[in-house]
C-alpha cells in the first residue's frame, strides 16, 4: 500500500501558503500610509508578517522529511523545475498579449529562465535545496547530537541575531540559500531527536504561548518602527516597518519553529482533498507572485486600497487570501488533469538525465577528495 501524507502536516503546507499570499497582498498593494493613523496602519503591516513565517515553514517540512534521504530526490526536482517553466512561459505569453507594458528587458529574460534568472527566488532556493540535501544529510550524520546543537546554536547566532541586530551584511541575510540550509537543519534536527528533547516534546499549549509572544514581539516591531518614521527618526520607506519581521528575523524563525511545533502534537490523520490540495501549493507560489498577479489581482482585482481607510480592510485582505487559495489550487488541479501526464513524463526523462549527472559529479568530488 501507497504511504500516505499525514494530512496535519499537508494541512500546515496549505496554511503556510495562504499566509505568504496574505503578506504578498499587503507587500504589493499600493497603500498610502501617511495619510493612516499609526494603529490603523500597523494593523494591516502587521497582515505581512505571515509571508515570512509560511517560507520559514516550507523549508522546516523539507528538512523535517528529507533528513534520512541519501538518495537524489530527482524526480521531485525535474517535475518542479517544468512546471515553473510551464507557469512562468504561460504567464509571459499571455503579458505579452495582453499587457505588454509590464514586461521589460530584464523581466522577460527571467521569465525564460525563471529557476537560473532567480525570477521565483523561493522556488530557485527550494529547488537547490532538495538537490544538496543528500550531500548535507551525509555531513548531519556526521555529527552527534551536541555538535548538530552547536551547529543551530552558531547559526541562529550568525544568521539571525547578527543579521538583524546588527546589520552584519556577511550574513546574506533575506532570502538565501544558506538561509534555507539552516531552516532546513532545524527540521531535521526535530526528525531526528524529537524524543530526546524535554522542550520539542512540550505540550503544545507552551509551544501556543511561545509563538503568541513571538508575533507581539513582531507587531511591536512595526508599531515602534512606523511612529519613528512618523516623528522623522527614520526615514519614511514603504517597506522599513518589516525589518525585524524579514527574512533573517530571529521572532519569525521561532515563530515558524513553535508552529510547526504545535502542529507535531496533534493527532495524525489523512483527508484525501487536504492531501490533493496541499499538491497545489507550490503552484500557487508560481500563480500569484509574478509581475502580471501583481498588477492584474492584487492591485486591479483586490484593489484593497479601495477599503485602506476602513476598518473592514484586515478582513478584505483575508477574506481575498482565502479565496485566492482555492482559486488557485483550482488552477493547479485543472492543469494536473490537462497536462499533468505530459509534465510527468518530462520530469521522468529529464531526472533518469539528472541522476546520471550526478552520479558522475558525485563521483569526480569523491574522487578529489580522494586524490
Amino acid at each position: 500500500m501507497a504511504h500516505q501524507r499525514d494530512s496535519k502536516i499537508e494541512f500546515l503546507r496549505i496554511i503556510a501558503m495562504f499566509l505568504i499570499i496574505l503578506g504578498h497582498i499587503i507587500y504589493y498593494t499600493n497603500w498610502h500610509y501617511t495619510a493612516m493613523t499609526v494603529s490603523h496602519q500597523v494593523s494591516i503591516q502587521s497582515l505581512w508578517i505571515g509571508a515570512k513565517l509560511g517560507v520559514n515553514l516550507f523549508f522546516l517540512i523539507t528538512g523535517y522529511f528529507l533528513i534520512r534521504q541519501t538518495a537524489l530526490k530527482s524526480f521531485k526536482i525535474a517535475h518542479l523545475w517544468i512546471t515553473t517553466l510551464f507557469y512562468s512561459w504561460t504567464i509571459l505569453m499571455l503579458t505579452l498579449i495582453f499587457y505588454p507594458h509590464l514586461i521589460k528587458l530584464g523581466a522577460l529574460i527571467k521569465s525564460v529562465f525563471p529557476i537560473l534568472g532567480g525570477y521565483y527566488w523561493f522556488i530557485s532556493t527550494y529547488i537547490f535545496l532538495i538537490l544538496l540535501a543528500p550531500i548535507l544529510n551525509k555531513v548531519l550524520a556526521a555529527l552527534s547530537q551536541k555538535e548538530y546543537c552547536i551547529l543551530l546554536i552558531v547559526g541562529f547566532g550568525y544568521l539571525f541575531i547578527l543579521a538583524t541586530f546588527f546589520t552584519n551584511k556577511t550574513t546574506g541575510s533575506n532570502n538565501t540559500l544558506i538561509t534555507a540550509i539552516y531552516l532546513y537543519f532545524c527540521g531535521g534536527y526535530i526528525r531526528l531527536y524529537r524524543h530526546n528533547s524535554h522542550y520539542l516534546q512540550a505540550h503544545y499549549l507552551i509551544h501556543l504561548i511561545i509563538l503568541l509572544i513571538m508575533l507581539v514581539f513582531l507587531i511591536g516591531s512595526i508599531y515602534v518602527l512606523d511612529l519613528l518614521i512618523k516623528n522623522g527618526f527614520i526615514k519614511a520607506n514603504n517597506h522599513r516597518f518589516f525589518y525585524f519581521a524579514d527574512g533573517n528575523s530571529p521572532f519569525e524563525l521561532i515563530g515558524a519553529l513553535e508552529l510547526f511545533l504545535v502542529f507535531l502534537q496533534l493527532p495524525s490523520f489523512h483527508n484525501h482533498w487536504i492531501n490533493k490540495i496541499a499538491t497545489t501549493t507550490l503552484p500557487m507560489y508560481l500563480l500569484h507572485d509574478n509581475y502580471l498577479s501583481h498588477y492584474l489581482i492584487i492591485n486591479q482585482w483586490i484593489h484593497a486600497t479601495k477599503y485602506q481607510y476602513t476598518n473592514k480592510v484586515q478582513l478584505y485582505c483575508l477574506f481575498w487570501a482565502i479565496v485566492l487559495v482555492f482559486i488557485l489550487a483550482a488552477i493547479d488541479l485543472i492543469v494536473q488533469f490537462l497536462f499533468g501526464k505530459g509534465i510527468n513524463r518530462l520530469a521522468q526523462v529529464s531526472s533518469q538525465q539528472m541522476r546520471r549527472f550526478a552520479s558522475y559529479f558525485y563521483n569526480l568530488i569523491n574522487k578529489l577528495i580522494s586524490s
